[in-house]
């Protein structure tokens, strides 16, 4: 196993700068009559693999599958994971280590699985304790963050608002929301903001991960008709607008169905059975390298309550960005 990677496990080109706010937000799968014309950002399971880390995701919210990894740990062997967040709250799991296929370079690994516990949002750091409470694994709190729960879009269009809205502020500064596509299939426009979160960002501070670690779309690489940025009017308190095109994803789903090209194995469900990775479309984590419009700096933890809006938007009713 080599040395922990960037703390998000991510490309050392999408690190995300410590003045940044990033949001969390869930895209879903690609056409494939537009593989071809995304190619430089992949479609469908099409996808570079994750970055090899010591934990995948690095952030994610309680409830979620997290994987471990370690030299020292031994399939068959039962750990203890203790969590620990930067306010103090301490919260420990327990699971069974077992050897199975990595998805981020293929190789048989020893995977330690164990579901996120019920935490504080912010940093927590993660330490893995053998039956004999020998330390197997130490995580620094800037190496994971814990996200709030996932927002879900219907298929309906039209404004989506979740008020009382929290998000998380990892260690070095980046702000994670959390919310759930897997409803939505047809193409899209998609509207992001936050009414009451002082977040300014440019195109070149946007970057999509899925909550495998997966790099799903650089916004930096000129794509026309994909995504427009707004400034929102109405107080010095709105965020900048994401106006994002989603392609449709009915061929995605129709081509993950039982015995078709890319059904899922029910054995490991990051791969498929021919053998070919599979890559989850319906939660992404999308980063913002962006900046306070206010000034004013936000310490690790969960942000201050505000107004999520997600509006999804007919591709037929809606003028192409």
């Amino acid at each position: 196993m080599s040395d922990p990677v960037d703390p998000l496990g991510m490309p050392k080109r999408a690190r995300v700068p410590s003045r940044v706010v990033a949001i969390v937000i869930f895209v879903v799968a690609a056409s494939s009559l537009l593989e071809a014309r995304l190619a430089a950002a992949g479609c469908g399971c099409k996808k570079a693999p994750p970055a090899v880390a010591y934990v995948r995701p690095s952030v994610t919210w309680s409830g979620a599958p997290l994987n471990l990894f370690h030299e020292k740990l031994a399939p068959g062997s039962a750990y203890r994971v203790r969590f620990t967040s930067s306010s103090g709250t301490t919260a420990e799991v327990v699971g069974t280590a077992v050897d199975r296929r990595d998805l981020a370079d293929g190789a048989v690994k020893t995977h330690l699985t164990v579901a996120v516990p019920g935490l504080p949002l912010g940093p927590a750091a993660i330490e893995v304790l053998d039956a004999g409470d020998v330390p197997v694994l130490a995580v620094p709190d800037e190496d994971f963050t814990v996200a709030p729960a996932p927002v879900a879009l219907p298929a309906s269009m039209g404004a989506n608002r979740f008020d009382g809205h929290r998000a998380a502020i990892g260690r070095d500064g980046t702000v994670y929301v959390s919310a759930d596509l897997s409803a939505l299939r047809e193409a899209r426009t998609l509207d992001l903001y936050g009414k009451g979160l002082p977040l300014g960002f440019e195109l070149d501070g946007v970057a999509f991960y899925n909550t495998q670690g997966v790099l799903m779309q650089l916004l930096d690489q000129p794509m026309a008709g994909l995504v427009t940025f707004d400034t929102i009017e109405g107080g010095r308190f709105d965020s900048t607008r994401l106006r994002y095109f989603r392609h449709e994803f009915e061929t995605y789903f129709l081509a993950h169905g039982e015995r078709a090209t890319h059904a899922i194995d029910p054995a490991d469900p990051e791969w498929h059975v021919d053998g070919t990775p599979h890559v989850d479309h319906d939660h992404l984590i999308v980063a913002l390298a962006g900046r306070w419009k206010d000034g004013v700096a936000r310490a690790p933890g969960a942000t201050a309550p505000f107004t999520l809006v997600l509006t999804p938007i007919s591709e037929k009713a809606a003028p192409r960005p």
